[in-house]
């Protein structure tokens, strides 16, 4: 759709400072490199800091880092639009040419486009991981609420809290603690007994 003879996609890391970058190489049918470059001086960085589309219409009089690498590959002109999430700019989509100032308004507004709808999709992607995780939390905490409940005595209700902890954050160890009373539990199970409490009665905890 965007001409050109390079096409990549930057993930931002703000936590390293770190893009993670995804190489499409049109001589290498369908083939996809994957490289890490800090963000530091690059045009990219610029793109994330901006928020807005970036054009070279001659790359060698540029001194941005990830341009001089690029001039290497005889790589002329270059168009970055960021891909900008409910999180913020989180990266970048990035093509270059051969030919020099190869992109015009049309195609700079084109890549716009395609980002936003990237970036839509990785919103969707996150808000539907999110839903998918908190529907499991919520499970997990029914699960061991029913398990508790079902305990005869406060001991066994306290145990199985331990164990079920144990198991839910695969800790190795486990502790529940009330007053002077404790319940360890290593691997998910429970060892020892809770003192100075009565059994109760009739599975009511």
């Amino acid at each position: 759709l965007v001409g050109g003879q390079r096409a990549s996609l930057a993930l931002f890391n703000p936590s390293t400072g770190v893009l993670t970058i995804h190489d499409l190489d049109e001589e290498v049918t369908a083939s996809i490199m994957r490289r890490e470059m800090a963000a530091a001086g690059t045009a990219m960085e610029e793109v994330l800091m901006t928020g807005h589309v970036l054009s070279f219409a001659d790359i060698r009089h540029s001194e941005f880092v990830d341009n001089v690498g690029l001039r290497e590959l005889d790589i002329r002109s270059r168009a970055i639009a960021p891909l900008i999430t409910q999180q913020g700019v989180i990266g970048t989509i990035n093509v270059g040419s051969v030919v020099i100032n190869d992109f015009d308004q049309t195609d700079l507004s084109l890549m716009q486009q395609l980002a936003s709808l990237l970036a839509a999709t990785i919103d969707n992607r996150r808000l539907l991981s999110d839903a998918q995780r908190q529907a499991y939390r919520e499970r997990m905490v029914n699960q061991i609420t029913q398990k508790i409940q079902g305990a005869r005595t406060i001991d066994g209700a306290l145990q199985t809290a331990v164990e079920e902890l144990g198991r839910t954050l695969k800790a190795r160890q486990a502790r529940v603690q009330l007053g002077s009373a404790t319940v360890n539990g290593t691997n998910g199970t429970s060892n020892g007994r809770v003192d100075g409490y009565e059994e109760l009665g009739n599975g009511v905890p």
